[in-house]
């Protein structure tokens, strides 16, 4: 292979590198776009449970379900999640209440019809507009990823040509990418969670909310990590896989030529 060739393979490498951790970060990032994240960390942090006290004292104002305030949470992240998504076309935010009880408390707030339901959006000033913003950025954060998973692929087909279609090198040059891939992703994330740590620790006054803030980005943080190290171990399995399979086929091929001499040797006797 010439110097040229290892040069492209080296600059195909050095961006298929780059596209292969953005796509590792954005599918962890991924996990935040989905209620589970949420509800597993409320679980852990008591958010049910203060919502649930709040609510037994206040209990006139909402018509709350035998489960719980929890399967209102829930339902409620749900919407708005799924609308942010672009799996549903409106954020479905309305809270059933007993129309009569809850007039005084929100009257300052906005105005409650003769209806039973109240829109969450209006009374914490959600506009629609920010809702419609962060969608967007939702939607160009879905085409980054399609992007890149695209260039990944045709770097990688770009790299078994200039590898001269020779499967083991280009399993050594993918082993490589991946694993580099992998291993700045792992420092990028122990960078990040140390800097989130610090905001977190400046930010977040009451410790429940500190508990959440920190819950969500070590689950976050996980995810992306977990995703990085089966990246670089699959990286070092091609990598070995580049060097030990051409020795097993060499292997083979001996034994195979020393066996094919004793065959014709024995098939000679057994003509005579």
């Amino acid at each position: 292979m010439g110097a040229g060739k290892n040069v492209l393979l080296s600059l195909v490498s050095f961006f298929l590198t780059i596209s292969i951790a953005l796509i590792i970060t954005l599918l962890g990032a991924n996990m935040l776009l989905h209620p589970k994240i949420y509800e597993k960390t409320f679980e852990e942090n008591g958010i049910y449970d203060l919502f649930e006290n709040s609510t037994e004292e206040n209990n006139e104002f909402s018509e709350i379900p035998e489960k719980g305030i929890r399967i209102v949470i829930n339902t409620l992240l749900d919407n708005i999640l799924s609308y942010l998504r672009g799996d549903s076309n409106e954020p479905n935010l309305n809270l059933t209440i007993d129309n009569e009880s809850l007039r005084g408390f929100f009257e300052n707030n906005l105005t409650i019809s003769e209806a039973t339901t109240v829109d969450l959006k209006q009374a914490f000033n959600l506009e629609e507009n920010n809702l419609e913003r962060a969608r967007f950025f939702i939607n160009v954060y879905r085409w980054i990823f399609y992007v890149s998973l695209i260039f990944s692929i045709l770097m990688t087909i770009l790299t078994f040509f200039l590898a001269e279609k020779s499967i083991f090198s280009t399993f050594k040059w993918m082993g490589i990418t991946l694993f580099f891939a992998g291993i700045s992703v792992v420092i990028s994330v122990i960078i990040l969670n140390q800097m989130l740590e610090k905001i977190i620790m400046e930010m977040a006054q009451v410790d429940i909310f500190k508990g959440v803030s920190e819950g969500i980005t070590s689950k976050f943080l996980g995810r992306i990590n977990l995703y990085s190290y089966i990246i670089t171990g699959f990286g070092i399995l091609l990598f070995a896989s580049s060097f030990a399979m051409p020795f097993v086929f060499k292997k083979k091929a001996e034994i195979s030529e020393e066996a094919q001499p004793a065959e014709t040797n024995l098939e000679t006797q057994e003509n005579l």
